[in-house]
């Protein structure tokens, strides 16, 4: 009788431990994620502007390092916040992703367009 009684109680405080770990591992996992999320990003708004490129109107505003490529101006740093491997300078117009280089982008007047440091990814 004994032996059914210490295996039942066994098997509930093995219960028991796998809770309180699956529960501090959500806890652990949660605030990792919110400090994450937290810190994804820096955006920088720019005005709204007709007739000129997403390029140089972030120009006119910020501090900007860059690389001319054929395919066209890769943004390397903003306002010295540089792009690293987990790192990068992201535009988006209408909070919509780029898909062309921001040289190449003519603005018609009445876009919302920010640069996003995306990071963590």
């Amino acid at each position: 009788m004994q032996g059914v009684v210490s295996t039942s109680c066994l098997n509930d405080m093995n219960r028991k431990n796998i809770f309180v770990v699956l529960f501090i591992l959500s806890i652990v996992a949660t605030v990792i994620g919110c400090t994450k999320t937290e810190n994804t990003f820096q955006i920088i708004a720019l005005p709204d502007s007709s007739g000129i490129s997403i390029f140089d109107l972030l120009r006119m505003n910020h501090e900007v390092e860059y690389d001319s490529t054929s395919s066209g101006v890769f943004v390397k740093s903003i306002d010295g916040t540089p792009n690293t491997r987990s790192a990068y300078w992201l535009f988006f117009v209408n909070d919509t992703a780029a898909t062309t280089a921001s040289d190449k982008y003519v603005l018609h007047g009445g876009e919302k367009v920010e640069w996003r440091y995306i990071s963590g990814y």
